[in-house]
């Protein structure tokens, strides 16, 4: 198997272990490709939305917002397959 390759599922593993999960990896390329359609299609539903500042909850549906724009963005990470890994 090509030990070139990187990326961030693979910290940590070695030998068969992370041969297995490079083939994973790369049978899965479809599956992954298509969740990071959809993560990307949330983020842009989240950074769409107007804060509406006369509401007094404002902040937390923001930093909910914020949090939520984050977790997206490292999951993100996950579903990437491209040339450099």
């Amino acid at each position: 198997m090509d030990k070139k390759i990187t990326h961030p599922i693979l910290s940590g593993l070695k030998g068969a272990d992370r041969d297995l999960m490079i083939t994973q990896l790369l049978s899965s390329e479809v599956l992954l490709k298509r969740l990071l359609y959809c993560i990307n299609k949330e983020i842009e539903s989240v950074e769409d939305s107007t804060p509406d500042f006369d509401s007094p909850s404002w902040a937390y549906k923001q930093a909910y917002n914020l949090g939520l724009k984050k977790g997206l963005t490292m999951l993100k990470k996950y579903a990437i397959i491209s040339p450099q890994h």
